[in-house]
């Protein structure tokens, strides 16, 4: 669905002024051909989550993690408070039977995770001080439950 939203509206960003750099016909199309080039990093991008139907994040080296309308690739948050790289990003959806609602939670080399709510770009809690870099590794569908990894295993209980 994401690549159907970006075909057909890569004719619309080319006819508008838009601040996605539009791909020209004169580029070869093939599955690996960009459709948007989204910019606002200053270093290298590692990581791209779907949050939804209509927005994803990207995070990487800068610290940053940037919040984008996949429709017309606006930047739409910038959540910043890590102080290194980030080293890992997943969503995490709790639902309570009447709504839902999606937020981040990030790892970063600075040894903290972050849960943040990608509506307002507020970051919601931290846990910080830990004894080393932390990667996220297990996703559990049914729980709000992250189970991460460092040179000490940690379990990380984030409310809905």
């Amino acid at each position: 669905m994401v690549k159907c939203l970006f075909v057909s509206l890569l004719s619309l960003l080319c006819l508008q002024k838009s601040p996605v750099l539009c791909i020209g016909e004169e580029q070869p199309k093939n599955w690996f051909t960009e459709l948007q080039v989204l910019k606002g990093h200053f270093d290298i991008v590692r990581f791209l989550v779907q949050i939804d139907d209509f927005r994803c994040a990207s995070a990487g080296d800068d610290g940053l993690v940037l919040v984008w309308n996949i429709e017309t690739g606006e930047r739409l948050q910038e959540l910043r408070g890590h102080s290194q790289q980030i080293t890992a990003i997943t969503t995490l959806t709790c639902n309570n039977g009447l709504m839902s609602h999606t937020s981040l939670i990030t790892a970063s080399s600075d040894r903290s995770l972050s849960l943040w709510d990608p509506d307002t770009g507020n970051r919601v809690q931290t846990i910080s001080d830990l004894q080393s870099s932390v990667k996220v590794t297990y996703e559990p569908r049914s729980s709000p439950f992250k189970r991460c990894t460092s040179s000490h295993k940690c379990y990380c209980s984030f409310p809905c």
